[in-house]
């Protein structure tokens, strides 16, 4: 594994000057010490292994830190504890933020805890995930937490100003003040005071497409999704005959059954919430039945559409007649930037995602899907928000 220096020296090779931001607190920030938590368990020490301005660190993340551990224990396999109480801001197979009131604290190269989403109330101490081992998660071979904090900006795929750990936001009473150095900080270190606490209750029930269903031939049959909240929510037909486009958009869908008595149809809901994916199936049977259908709840009908030289709004599926690059379709797609995500069929059936304005690692297995870019006629969701 890398050592620290050499890791230090790769991340910041070029030094650069940078605005120094003010965090503007109660009284004199010099006199708190409490600041936030360190993100693990009680007891672990841990490093600055690349600081402020490194070459990883530039744009919204100039005072982001790079940390490990120096107590002997791997690093990587270390629970990921939040550092403060709040929900979830944003959630992906490598990344966990945490919204305040006021701030959005980001921690990368991790592997979050399932079912965590976008909105989630947490509680401090509580369990988000466990850092890579090395050569993991985009970690750059090197096990370490990428710990971030920015004014809270509440667009999904948006950071607001990059702060420094300093202040009310200190690290373990640690002050990492705002300086222009290349590799600020590098070489300081913390004790973590963090004691692990219960999960917080969430507000809303496991994602569901509901329990399978016998229906009449002809029926009009709607499926209601729940637990979905504000995600973005799609049906797709796994089996059977044809009821539904390929991609139906909504957390409810209708369609009519087929008149043969004993078709069986199996239908996936998809939801995705700031990167996560969840699913669940329902079959649906068509059966002969003197017992009237009970009532089906209105439908939902899904917005979003493309108008010629005009902006869509909610979401749309689509089919990629002619292929192309990732950056020709965003530019022909007519959606106010970086307001757009789109996600695509992998050949295991999981939807990759795409934001625009979030960090190449994040968009890696979209890069991975599609390294020549994208063939003729792939079938895209897209949303612009």
């Amino acid at each position: 594994m890398a050592t620290a220096p050499a890791f230090a020296r790769l991340l910041g090779v070029a030094a650069f000057f940078v605005l120094a931001v003010s965090l503007v607190v109660a009284g004199d920030a010099s006199a708190q010490t409490t600041g936030i938590k360190a993100p693990a368990p009680a007891g672990t020490q841990w490093e600055v292994l690349a600081g402020y301005n490194t070459v990883t660190h530039e744009g919204v993340d100039p005072f982001a830190l790079d940390i490990w551990r120096t107590d002997g224990s791997d690093t990587g396999g270390t629970p990921v504890l939040a550092p403060v109480a709040g929900e979830v801001g944003y959630s992906s197979s490598t990344c966990v933020s945490i919204l305040t009131a006021e701030v959005d604290l980001m921690m990368c190269h991790i592997y979050p805890e399932s079912g965590l989403r976008r909105g989630d109330p947490v509680n401090l101490g509580q369990r988000i995930g466990t850092v890579a081992p090395a050569g993991e998660a985009g970690n750059n071979g090197v096990a370490h937490i990428h710990f971030q904090l920015n004014v809270r900006d509440d667009e999904a795929w948006s950071s607001g100003d990059s702060l420094p750990f300093s202040g009310a936001y200190a690290i373990e009473g640690v002050n990492f003040e705002p300086i222009t150095d290349s590799n600020g900080h590098a070489g300081r270190g913390f004790t973590s005071t963090n004691a692990e606490g219960p999960a917080a209750a969430s507000a809303s029930g496991a994602v569901s497409a509901g329990p399978d269903r016998l229906v009449a031939p002809g029926e009009t049959v709607t499926l209601q999704a729940t637990g979905t909240r504000n995600a973005s929510a799609f049906w797709a037909q796994q089996s059977g005959p044809t009821v539904l486009p390929q991609i139906a958009q909504g957390t409810s869908v209708s369609f009519v059954a087929p008149s043969e008595v004993g078709a069986s149809m199996t239908f996936r809901l998809i939801v995705s919430d700031g990167g996560n994916i969840t699913t669940d199936d329902i079959l649906v049977t068509v059966t002969a039945s003197s017992t009237p259908p009970p009532a089906e709840p209105a439908p939902q009908i899904a917005t979003g559409t493309i108008v010629d030289g005009e902006v869509f709004r909610g979401g749309i599926s689509m089919v990629l007649f002619g292929g192309g690059s990732t950056d020709t379709l965003i530019q022909a797609i007519a959606c106010p930037l970086p307001e757009l995500a789109m996600w695509a069929s992998a050949p295991d059936g999981r939807l990759v995602q795409y934001t625009v304005g979030r960090p190449a690692f994040v968009n890696a297995s979209w890069a991975a899907l599609f390294p020549s870019g994208l063939p003729e006629l792939t079938p895209l969701l897209l949303k612009c928000s």
